[in-house]
């Protein structure tokens, strides 16, 4: 993986998600992915078991907060803390200390695949040096012990794509798995480039369910 110099960067995740959405073609990989508040938190909530939130502007992993709905009670996952409430108000204050006025997005979370209990995720790294665009990393990351976070900076280790994914699997088709990445990077990189000329350089942050279903969680103008 090499720097572009020059490459323009879009930090704002909701304006890349919305890109992203506006192509039909795209849609079934993107969880649903709304815009922060209270009442869109608790829709959400009723929708879905798991849901994810982070701030529209960061990397890292800084600020990721995971939510567990179980029937009337909350499970909130934020750093190495776990707190449980029974009521949703109480949920809010917590989320909110973290938030500090930041403007965040919630998201549906999906149950990833996991090798012994730790969830792993993918980044896929594409770049345009020149004319042609190149796909210049695929590798997996893996949650540390008890976290949901993946990110390296937080203490995630790096497995090659293959290794990941056969890991995570008994039964697989890992070659089939890896053009499906390579596709989808690509389809969304042109749409991407399209709605944000300038751009040289790609970090797509892709999930792999229990089912083996591919998800697109984020995407970044300046992937490490």
């Amino acid at each position: 993986m090499f720097t572009i110099p020059g490459a323009r960067r879009v930090a704002d995740k909701w304006s890349k998600t919305n890109a992203l959405l506006s192509d039909g073609r795209v849609t079934k990989y993107i969880p649903e992915t709304k815009k922060y508040n209270k009442s869109c938190l608790q829709e959400m909530l009723t929708k879905y078991r798991r849901v994810v939130l982070k701030p529209s502007i960061g990397t890292g992993g800084n600020g990721l907060i995971q939510v567990l709905r179980d029937g009337k009670q909350f499970r909130y996952f934020y750093q190495q803390k776990i707190i449980n409430f029974s009521k949703f108000n109480s949920l809010i204050l917590e989320i909110d200390k973290v938030r500090k006025g930041r403007i965040y997005i919630v998201q549906r979370g999906i149950e990833l695949a996991t090798i012994y209990g730790r969830p792993i995720d993918y980044r896929v790294k594409i770049q345009k040096p020149e004319q042609a665009w190149i796909i210049t990393g695929m590798v997996g990351r893996l949650a540390p012990k008890g976290s949901f976070v993946t990110n390296l900076c937080r203490g995630g280790d790096q497995l090659t794509l293959r290794d990941g994914i056969l890991r995570s699997f008994t039964k697989v088709d890992f070659k089939k798995k890896r053009l499906e990445l390579r596709k989808i990077t690509k389809l969304c990189t042109t749409i991407l480039e399209k709605k944000y000329p300038g751009v040289r350089q790609l970090g797509f942050d892709f999930g792999i369910d229990k089912s083996k279903d591919i998800w697109i969680f984020e995407v970044n103008t300046k992937p490490h």
